[in-house]
């Protein structure tokens, strides 16, 4: 019984980092193919939240930045490419819900809280609940939100499988971990 549970429960999360993964190359091909410049402004904010996102993942482990010689500002540097990238990809999906009319209703959320809910073994209401408590209805909203612009642009845009070889794969890994490295 634990075996099936631990097998279900890695599928899903195997579907959902796949699912990421198609999606992130999607939104980077639309950013690819239709160049746009943001203001600056934009990323520098951006580049600020993930810097107090990271701020709080090393006081969450006890680390203390400032002993470590981690400076906020060259943090923030570091970020600019991630940041742009983050800010890019919500205006790409908040422009495609804008043409597409993409607006989740009371029931579109109402679905998806039954769905999170037997995912979760929990009920709608305790799912509910927990979410309202520890301030996560926005998240889950925007959740429903991007899960939305999602199905769009899978249904739009032909994605299909292309089985390649171990070197073709290898060469793709080391390039994913070459562009993390930089945006790191």
């Amino acid at each position: 019984m634990l075996k099936e549970e631990i097998e279900k429960d890695l599928k899903l999360e195997s579907d959902e980092l796949a699912k990421d993964a198609i999606y992130n190359q999607v939104l980077d091909k639309i950013i690819e193919e239709n160049p746009f410049e943001i203001p600056m402004v934009m990323v520098k904010e951006q580049a600020d939240r993930l810097v107090e996102q990271s701020l709080r993942q090393y006081a969450q482990y006890g680390i203390d930045p400032a002993q470590m010689g981690i400076d906020k500002e060259m943090l923030a540097q570091q970020n600019y490419p991630t940041a742009e990238k983050q800010v890019k990809s919500a205006l790409v999906i908040n422009k495609i819900a804008d043409i597409e009319n993409i607006n989740p209703t009371d029931e579109d959320l109402d679905k998806a809280l039954d769905e999170f809910a037997v995912r979760y073994e929990k009920t709608k209401d305790e799912l509910k609940k927990e979410l309202e408590q520890y301030g996560g209805m926005q998240s889950f909203q925007n959740t429903v939100f991007t899960n939305m612009v999602y199905d769009v642009l899978m249904t739009e845009n032909k994605i299909t499988e292309k089985a390649i070889s171990k070197a073709e794969r290898d060469a793709r890994v080391a390039e994913a971990a070459k562009e993390a490295g930089e945006e790191a």
